[in-house]
């Protein structure tokens, strides 16, 4: 049950209860009002987070947050870099890296634990790349969060 109150900020609220699933709102006399409509809640999130049913719940949760180690990587010519972050999301999230990566490469962050430290691999690199990693809640592309990662490649020392 929900209650809401239109008092001032500062008056003793006199709750309103709302019942889920029906049409019924008690009135504070105790009478029961019956609706003929229902009007939408429309809830808007803040630009880093998105709407998200949990089981029941409908909440603003927080967009994933994707945190490379280093966010800058260095290698020579014909190697493959590690990528190492950690993913911060307390719920489901598919991860797609591209941009010098092998055809693909996703992760799956389960949300439990929240926190969890995870590796991808790069193709053997030729030149500099910024890898994209886009992260999501699956069926919720409001979630979307987007990180680069960006790996220098240096050319193969030479003896003289």
């Amino acid at each position: 049950m929900v209650e809401l109150s239109t008092l001032a900020v500062g008056v003793a609220p006199v709750p309103v209860p709302l019942l889920y699933g029906t049409n019924h709102v008690a009135g504070r006399d105790g009478v029961i009002v019956i609706e003929t409509t229902r009007q939408i809640l429309d809830i808007e999130c803040g630009a880093n987070s998105f709407y998200h049913s949990d089981p029941g719940v409908e909440v603003c949760k927080a967009k994933a947050l994707v945190t490379p180690t280093p966010a800058t990587l260095w290698v020579r010519t014909n190697q493959t870099a590690d990528i190492d972050f950690t993913i911060d999301a307390n719920y489901p999230v598919v991860c797609t890296a591209e941009g010098g990566m092998p055809v693909g490469s996703t992760v799956n962050h389960s949300g439990t634990p929240a926190s969890q430290s995870y590796t991808l691999t790069t193709t053997t690199l030729v030149s500099s790349q910024v890898v994209e990693l886009t992260c999501m809640a699956p069926g919720l592309p409001a979630s979307q969060s987007v990180t680069e990662i960006r790996i220098n490649v240096l050319p193969e020392t030479q003896e003289i």
